[in-house]
C-alpha cells in the first residue's frame, strides 16, 4: 500500500527546509533541494500516482520561487544554474556559438541522430546543428533560472545537480562548460545524468584549473573528468577530440573540449590518452 500521507509530510518538510535556507550557498543546502519524489510505493496505486504527480506539480512550481528568491539574494541560482529572465537571457557567456563545434558535432553524431544537450543555454546551437538537412533531433535542458520563460520554452528547465531520468536516451549527449558549474559533492550525479541518457557518446567541455568564467566553482583537469567517465564505462575518443579541438574557434573549447564513446559502441585501442 503507498503511504501517501507518509510522502506527503516528507515533501512538505523538504519544502519547509529549503525555504529556511534562501540566504545559505552551502553545499549541504544544494543536496537538500535535489530531493523529489519520483515514484509510489505502489505502481497500481493510481489514487497514490495521481497525488504524488499533484505534489511534484507543486515542488516545481514552489522550485522556480525558491529559485528566483535564491537568485535576488545571490546572483546566481541555488545549484549553480544561471538568474535569466525574459529580458535578459545572455549572461555569463550562455549564448556563445562556435560554428566549427556545430559542424564538429554533426560530423560524429551523424544525420537524422538525437542529440539532448544539457547546460543548453539559450539553445543557440538548435538551429547550426539541425539546419542544412543534417536531421539532427535536438532537445536541449539548462538548469539557469527561469530558462523557459528566457527562451520562450525552446530550452526546458532541468536541474543537472539532482538525479533524473527522463525515461529515454539520446543517440548523444552535448554538455558544453557546464560541470564546473556544479558543486563539488554534486558532480557525480551530474555525470550520471549525463551517461544514463548516452546511448552512443558524450560530447562534453569541463573548464580546467584557472579557467576564468561567471561563478565557476568547480574547474577539473581533462585528467580528471577522463577517469570520472571512465569507470562509467565511456571512454575518450582521443583521435577524434584532437580533431575536434582542431575545428573549434573560441580558446577554451581548444583545451576542454572531449569526446567520449560508450564501451560497447568501440573503447579506444590507443587508450584514454589526452593531447
Amino acid at each position: 500500500m503507498c503511504s501517501c500521507l507518509f510522502l506527503s509530510l516528507i515533501m512538505t518538510w523538504l519544502l519547509a527546509e529549503e525555504t529556511s535556507v534562501v540566504t545559505s550557498s552551502n553545499e549541504h543546502n544544494h543536496i537538500l533541494f535535489a530531493t523529489r519524489v519520483d515514484t509510489a510505493d505502489d505502481e497500481g496505486d493510481t489514487t497514490c500516482r495521481n497525488q504524488l504527480q499533484l505534489m511534484n506539480q507543486k515542488w516545481e512550481a514552489l522550485r522556480k520561487l525558491y529559485g528566483s528568491l535564491y537568485c535576488n539574494v545571490h546572483g546566481i541560482g541555488p545549484t549553480g544554474g544561471f538568474c535569466l529572465d525574459a529580458n535578459k537571457a545572455d549572461i555569463g557567456d550562455n549564448a556563445y556559438l562556435d560554428v566549427g563545434l556545430c559542424a564538429f558535432v554533426v560530423s560524429i553524431v551523424g544525420q537524422g541522430a538525437s542529440l539532448g544537450d544539457f547546460g543548453a543555454g539559450v539553445g543557440q546551437y538548435r538551429d547550426c546543428l539541425t539546419s542544412n538537412g543534417t536531421g539532427v533531433q535536438w532537445t536541449g535542458y539548462d538548469g539557469a533560472e527561469n530558462v523557459e520563460e528566457a527562451t520562450m520554452n525552446l530550452v526546458h528547465f532541468m536541474d543537472l545537480s539532482s538525479k533524473k531520468w527522463l525515461g529515454h536516451q539520446f543517440d548523444w549527449i552535448l554538455s558544453l562548460e557546464v560541470g564546473e558549474h556544479i558543486p563539488h559533492l554534486l558532480e557525480d550525479v551530474f555525470i550520471g545524468n549525463l551517461v544514463r541518457h548516452a546511448k552512443k557518446g558524450i560530447i562534453m567541455s569541463w573548464a580546467v584549473p584557472g579557467q576564468g568564467g561567471h561563478h565557476h566553482v568547480n574547474n577539473r583537469k581533462n585528467e580528471y573528468i577522463v577517469q570520472k567517465l571512465g569507470q562509467q564505462g565511456f571512454h575518450l575518443d582521443h583521435e577524434v577530440t584532437s580533431i575536434g579541438r582542431s575545428a573549434v574557434k573560441i580558446a577554451w573549447f581548444k583545451e576542454t573540449l572531449m569526446v567520449f564513446r560508450k564501451e560497447e559502441e568501440g573503447a579506444m585501442t590507443k587508450g584514454d590518452r589526452l593531447l
